[in-house]
């Protein structure tokens, strides 16, 4: 024996309603986005230099910590 939607009887179904609303600032302009910082922002060659960078310093450390 099967309920609504082809369930067996004794399940609960419900429904989500979703409202939409909207804000409103007046006629103020938003202000700009403004954008972080990111390694995912930079090209692959600019991800390549600072990944050399790094490897550099740490390998300058490590001179430096044996001399």
């Amino acid at each position: 024996m099967t309920g609504f939607a082809g369930q067996p009887k004794g399940y609960i179904i419900t429904f989500a309603v979703m409202s939409i609303s909207r804000h409103s600032h007046g006629d103020a302009p938003h202000e700009p986005a403004t954008v972080s910082l990111s390694i995912l922002r930079l090209s692959a060659w600019e991800r390549l230099a600072a990944a050399a960078v790094l490897i550099a310093l740490m390998w300058g450390a490590v001179y430096w910590a044996i001399a």
